[in-house]
């Protein structure tokens, strides 16, 4: 239930942006948009392992995880940047 949920609100979130920022993920390309979506679900692995963390008394390790999200945030959206400029290109 709570999967569907967040997947309506990736659609809404989606259709939002597009209408009132004008991005077309589409034109993104593949790469692009596959880098993207796998920097969201790093990073979010990595939140629900620094959660973990904090809740059982580990609270230094969080600065590790931390570091390894912002690690992967910068070279995903590198990858999804040059995806995309890439796909650009080419149209």
């Amino acid at each position: 239930m709570l999967g569907m949920a967040a997947l309506v609100a990736v659609v809404i979130l989606g259709y939002l942006v597009r209408r009132v920022i004008g991005v077309r993920f589409r034109s993104w390309g593949v790469a692009a948009i596959t880098a993207a979506v796998g920097v969201v679900i790093v990073c979010m692995a990595l939140y629900s392992v620094s959660l973990g963390l904090v809740a059982s008394g580990h609270h230094w390790p969080v600065a590790l995880t931390s570091a390894a999200a912002f690690v992967v945030a910068m070279a995903g959206a590198a990858a999804s940047y040059r995806g995309a400029i890439r796909n650009l290109h080419s149209a």
